[in-house]
């Protein structure tokens, strides 16, 4: 303790109960330079400053001689209060009495106007005392031996009170290590129990964040291609613009579908749209074309974007057939005559994602203008094309020439309309000139003379990049009989 420094030994708590305001300033100032943690006691806490005292339980006491109280008497003639009755002297014997401030060290404070009577103040309980005015060395030496003295007594009583403790017999050492043991095992059990449920949690929210993904990324693929959602995720970009030197393209709507619909209610029409347009979307996966739109009855689909294939125009081509004769065979389902007009162009596009809300796939180009005069100048139940997409198709089908259409925009365009596919009139000739008589399946490609009679799927697999027709099976899927199929 000798060695200890002066601030780890003035660092204590100090209770002070001054009146003066200049003593109380100059003890705070001190006791703050020290580090000391203090505690003023006003002087309208008596008699609650035995309380106060407990409350704070510091290692030191200064307590002023002119504490007041409140039946103090003034000697006559004079402002100073009698020593007689000075509140310092009593709160100093009243601490002491508790026994649990038997230890405490108590210092008395000589008070300006208040004299110190140090016979009085030792026989009060106080454990020594400072004259006034105050000394710094003095407080110092004084508070610092007080301090030490308390801290010595208070370590003293701890060590005799653990030397009192009974002695604990000494513990076999195999018990003390299974012991041991068997706290680790039960930490170790509850911390796989966390982390198992840890993993748990984990591999439920992946399971959520996976299908979530896997919802975002099918609704994304229902309103863009496959490579361009690719393309936007890659590139984290919301604009993109791409160039095809060859693509062919194809527009259908339904005739006369406004007269047809002011005869129905809207649910009915509605029904209807969804019937058509539901079998065209699976021919477009069929096929591997590329759906852009529809406006109303009016359904837009390209081959050769946004991947680019060398039988786009052929496929197009199947698409249009196919198309025609499901909306006659759904015409005869729901007992409306339904006939589409389509057209077909081929030439260069661009393709490309605009815009900054409710934003799609599209298609611009003088090739996509003069495909949707093909269809709105056609013929009803008919197929017609421009003269570039006739060099890409007359090897593999019979058109009949239909010149000097007049077409709004491009002035008068030689154009032609789909007979028959060729190796269709070929094996009708083979059977005696009848194209849509006899046995359907004798004239029918070999596709559909392979198709087992079972139950038809739901979702039939799309032949990806195909330029022959769809079989029997995907046919039923669509609601179209291979009857109807044989029909050119």
């Amino acid at each position: 303790m000798a060695h200890r420094p002066l601030r780890s030994i003035l660092g204590g708590t100090i209770l002070l109960a001054v009146r003066s305001p200049h003593q109380l300033g100059r003890l705070v100032e001190l006791f703050t330079a020290w580090h000391s943690r203090i505690h003023v006691c006003p002087p309208s806490a008596y008699p609650d400053v035995l309380a106060f005292t407990l409350s704070c339980l510091p290692d030191l006491v200064i307590v002023s001689t002119d504490w007041p109280l409140a039946d103090a008497v003034k000697l006559p003639d004079s402002p100073k209060v009698n020593p007689q009755f000075s509140q310092g002297y009593d709160l100093c014997q009243r601490l002491r009495a508790d026994p649990r401030l038997a230890s405490l060290p108590i210092v008395l404070l000589e008070a300006p106007m208040v004299p110190l009577d140090r016979d009085r103040a030792f026989a009060c309980g106080a454990s020594d005392y400072l004259p006034h005015p105050i000394v710094e060395r003095e407080v110092q030496s004084r508070v610092r031996d007080q301090l030490r003295s308390h801290r010595l007594e208070k370590e003293s009583t701890r060590r005799a009170a653990q030397l009192r403790l009974p002695l604990r017999p000494p513990i076999p050492l195999l018990a003390e290590v299974q012991k041991r043991l068997r706290q680790q095992a039960t930490l170790i059990q509850k911390h796989n129990q966390d982390l198992a449920r840890e993993v748990c949690e984990r591999e439920q929210t992946e399971q959520a964040l996976r299908a979530e993904k896997l919802r975002s990324e099918k609704l994304l693929l229902s309103i863009f291609p496959q490579a361009i959602v690719q393309r936007l995720q890659e590139e984290n970009r919301s604009s993109i613009a791409e160039r095809f030197d060859e693509a062919t393209i194809l527009f259908a709507d339904i005739v006369d579908f406004t007269p047809l619909s002011s005869r129905m209610s809207a649910m009915e029409l509605v029904g209807i749209l969804n019937q058509v347009f539901s079998a065209f979307d699976r021919l477009t996966e069929y096929y591997g074309l590329e759906k852009i739109k529809t406006i109303g009855d009016e359904y837009m689909v390209v081959g050769g974007v946004p991947t680019p294939r060398p039988d786009h125009a052929p496929a197009i081509m199947e698409m249009a057939i196919a198309m025609r004769k499901a909306a006659n065979r759904l015409g005869r389902d729901i007992g409306h005559k339904l006939q589409l007009r389509i057209g077909i162009n081929t030439g260069p596009v661009v393709a490309g994602v605009i815009g900054l809300q409710k934003f799609s796939y599209d298609l611009w180009g003088d090739a996509v203008n003069v495909a949707s005069r093909m269809e709105s100048h056609g013929l009803p139940n008919r197929i017609q094309v421009t003269e570039q997409t006739f060099h890409k198709l007359k090897d593999r089908y019979k058109f009949e020439k239909w010149q000097n259409t007049k077409v709004k925009g491009k002035g008068r365009m030689t154009t032609y309309l789909y007979v028959a596919r060729k190796a269709d009139l070929e094996q009708s000739h083979r059977n005696g000139g009848n194209l849509t008589g006899g046995n359907p399946a004798a004239i029918a490609p070999k596709s559909y003379q392979s198709v087992p009679t079972q139950s038809v799927p739901n979702h039939p697999v799309p032949n990806q990049n195909s330029t022959k027709p769809p079989d029997g099976r995907y046919l039923d899927a669509l609601g179209i009989n291979r009857n109807a199929q044989t029909e050119s």
